[in-house]
């Protein structure tokens, strides 16, 4: 029997970084009219307010005369439909005839006209000298230490990035953004345990830092510490539970402990705040097959793709769930697009060899094993597969020597392959 791939179930970890998450956001609406002259009015009144409330009256140059003339351009607006009516009627003299909006379209151009010298200073900010200056940064402060290792972190000069937080932190031992970005780069440079120590430094300054519990939970877990990573992470999602990446992180650790049930609850909680996020889909297709639920897992597969037409992993599960409910043309075409993706996808060539060998296109399948066998020699499935076709093909002795070379690379097959190994060999 030969040894295929699973569904995909490892992802990278999300890793605070500190860069602004974009939220999908409603489109926007067009106002009505109605809408407009009552947010026109309360800005109006609003400004009347703060006038009264300052010292001298005037409100960033917000003057008497531009509140009246305001507020009668307003009636005008409040009599707009009217007059558009009347125009579209063709009647014109109807509008003449209505002295009062003559009157007032008249007074508002007074109005404008006596403004008009500073109308453009009306809405212009404060006088310089009104301004405050730029805050300096001075050399070898903590400000300037700060700006520096962030500037070097994002060039990805971490072991410089990390020198110039460690100046601020001599400056500020306790501050939760030099400890946070510290640690950072420590992170970016596989130190979990330095790292670690610097995250929870963090914490303990600021008990409600959802980035450093998030990236103290993923570094736990690359440091093999998973259960301590969920109390983590599950402490993350308690404090911002509007966002995705710490149930993102906690359904990879799911996964990989085989707990479907929980991957599937943190999968909707975080898809609930990001519904857009591809790997969350994978995740939670792959829970679902994992529980004998093909038919959604594929829907979760089909929408990581539709989502992300770039991700492999997605075609590749699409793959093996179709292969699950006996549909050979569409996992082969699935194996296919995410080798079309990358090329160098291990798992989708050995699953599409071995498709390629039930259907007895022997040739086929041995030289993609042999292509793969040569790219990753220390993985032991490519051999115990090419030994199964060399069988077919009635090659004993090619057999004998790709399934030695799977036990050696893995002894875990011995039991199953020694004896076998034993009986085409005659004993030998």
């Amino acid at each position: 029997m030969f040894l295929k791939s699973s569904a995909d179930e490892t992802a990278e970890p999300i890793i605070m970084n500190g860069s602004i998450i974009i939220r999908i956001m409603n489109a926007p609406r067009l106002l009505s009219r109605k809408s407009v002259l009552m947010i026109s009015m309360e800005l109006y009144l609003a400004s009347i307010i703060n006038c009264f409330m300052t010292d001298n009256y005037i409100f960033y140059g917000l003057r008497c005369q531009e509140i009246i003339c305001g507020l009668i351009l307003l009636t005008i607006v409040s009599r707009f439909d009217k007059i558009k009516r009347q125009i579209n009627q063709s009647d014109f003299f109807k509008i003449m005839e209505g002295r009062l909006n003559i009157k007032i379209i008249f007074l508002a151009v007074l109005l404008f006209m006596i403004s008009a010298n500073d109308w453009s200073n009306s809405f212009a900010a404060p006088p310089e000298a009104d301004k405050p200056a730029a805050a300096e940064i001075k050399p070898g402060s903590f400000e300037f230490y700060m700006k520096s290792g962030l500037d070097l972190f994002s060039k990805e000069k971490y072991n410089e990035s990390i020198a110039e937080y460690e100046k601020a932190l001599k400056l500020r031992p306790n501050d939760v953004d030099a400890l946070y970005n510290t640690g950072l780069a420590f992170q970016y440079k596989k130190e979990n345990a330095r790292a670690l120590e610097l995250y929870l430094k963090a914490v303990a300054a600021e008990p409600r830092h959802y980035a450093s519990k998030l990236n103290a939970g993923i570094a736990l877990d690359d440091m093999g510490r998973a259960d301590e990573a969920l109390l983590y992470l599950q402490q993350a999602a308690a404090l911002e539970p509007g966002r995705f990446e710490a149930y993102y992180n906690l359904s990879n650790i799911y996964l990989a402990q085989k707990k479907y049930a929980e991957t599937i609850d943190v999968c909707k909680r975080g898809l609930s705040a990001h519904p857009v996020h591809d790997r969350l889909h994978n995740n939670l297709g792959n829970a679902y097959f994992n529980t004998g639920n093909a038919a959604e897992a594929i829907k979760c597969a089909l929408t990581a793709a539709a989502i992300n037409p770039k991700n492999e992993t997605a075609f590749f599960n699409l793959a093996t769930y179709y292969e699950s409910v006996k549909d050979v043309k569409s996992a082969l075409e699935n194996y296919n697009k995410a080798l079309e993706i990358n090329p160098a996808h291990y798992d989708a060539s050995l699953n599409l060899a071995i498709m390629e060998a039930e259907a007895g296109k022997l040739a086929i399948a041995e030289a993609r094993l042999i292509k793969i066998r040569t790219a990753k020699p220390s993985d032991a499935r490519a051999y115990y597969n090419l030994g199964i076709i060399y069988d077919m093909k009635g090659d004993k002795a090619l057999a004998v020597k790709e399934f030695r070379a799977a036990v050696e690379r893995d002894p875990s097959y011995a039991a199953e392959l020694d004896p076998y190994i034993q009986k085409l060999s005659g004993g030998r």
